[in-house]
């Protein structure tokens, strides 16, 4: 498992104080004959991002498309506490008395990849700092719609259509019994149109049969 935290770079001292991550950075884990693998995004919260991965050599990547077009890889290093991996930047030097941990310190260069070694199984926890690209510092990775705007919307779509939507599983017949419950009570407590979605491979025989007759009443 590779984790860590992602923190940006500002363009100037004073912005380098203090930079909010990189929240819906696009990260991608792979080989350099197949950089996607696995992906994920950078959170709000610390900038955590999770890949998961066994040990081998990894290249770690900013995903094209509009995290690229804005970001570009600064640095990246691993945990103090970390003494099972080693890293160095995906730009090495050709010389060949050049080692994983002076590559390491060495590791300042702006480029959209960097390798990741894995020992084990523990994983490792990588400390990654991106910077915008230059001409691109005010524009916003994701659009203003993803924040409020679209929650008041999805919240209007939602009173406009007025259907409460109930996702349940229910596995074997005492939460079966519960399940049924459950219906009835959310029937008779909202005067909203309601819609339950049940998945089928966990039904049982008499379950199938039971709740296309409720469905109709």
């Amino acid at each position: 498992m590779l984790s860590g935290s992602c923190s940006e770079a500002g363009s100037d001292a004073i912005q380098k104080a203090r930079m909010p991550p990189p929240r819906g950075l696009q990260l991608h884990l792979g080989t350099p004959a197949q950089p996607h693998q696995v992906d994920t995004l950078v959170m709000q919260n610390l900038g955590y991002f999770q890949l998961k991965a066994s040990p081998g050599l990894w290249q770690l990547s900013i995903a094209p498309g509009r995290s690229q077009e804005l970001y570009q890889l600064l640095s990246s290093s691993t945990g103090a506490s970390d003494t099972h991996a080693s890293l160095w930047s995906g730009q090495r030097s050709s010389g060949s008395g050049s080692s994983p941990a002076a590559a390491h310190n060495a590791n300042v260069t702006t480029h959209e990849s960097t390798q990741v070694l894995l020992h084990s199984f523990t994983g490792k926890y990588l400390l990654l700092k991106v910077q915008k690209r230059p001409g691109k510092e005010s524009e916003p990775l994701l659009p203003a719609a993803d924040d409020m705007g679209a929650v008041a919307a999805s919240a209007a779509a939602a009173k406009a259509s007025n259907v409460i939507n109930v996702f349940t599983v229910a596995s074997g017949h005492m939460y079966e019994r519960l399940q049924k419950i459950m219906i009835l009570s959310v029937i008779k407590n909202t005067k909203s149109r309601v819609k339950f979605w049940i998945i089928k491979n966990y039904m049982s025989p008499h379950h199938r049969r039971v709740i296309p007759a409720m469905a109709q009443q």
